[in-house]
């Protein structure tokens, strides 16, 4: 909900696709940080749907980790293209 401060899944590549399409309409204004490595090294199902929830992330978010993702669609990244992060200051891609 809005109060999520911290979303790590790192090295959780098994989430099924369903389970990652259910973030679809999150709204996280308060996250601040986003671990998800390794989620995507095998699979891109799923990808948009995270990265959308993500996006609904304030201006709070200081660090973001999609590293060793390489399974996530270049149509999928465009989910965060209009995020407004100003304090984000760690990014792993």
């Amino acid at each position: 909900g809005p109060s999520l401060k911290k979303l790590d899944l790192q090295f959780c590549k098994k989430i099924p696709a369903e389970a990652w399409k259910k973030l679809g309409d999150a709204q996280w204004p308060n996250l601040q940080e986003v671990n998800l490595q390794y989620c995507f090294r095998e699979n891109g199902a799923g990808a948009a749907e995270a990265l959308q929830a993500v996006a609904s992330a304030g201006p709070s978010l200081t660090k973001l980790n999609f590293n060793d993702c390489p399974k996530i669609p270049a149509e999928a990244w465009k989910k965060i293209g209009d995020a407004k992060w100003p304090n984000l200051q760690e990014v792993n891609l």
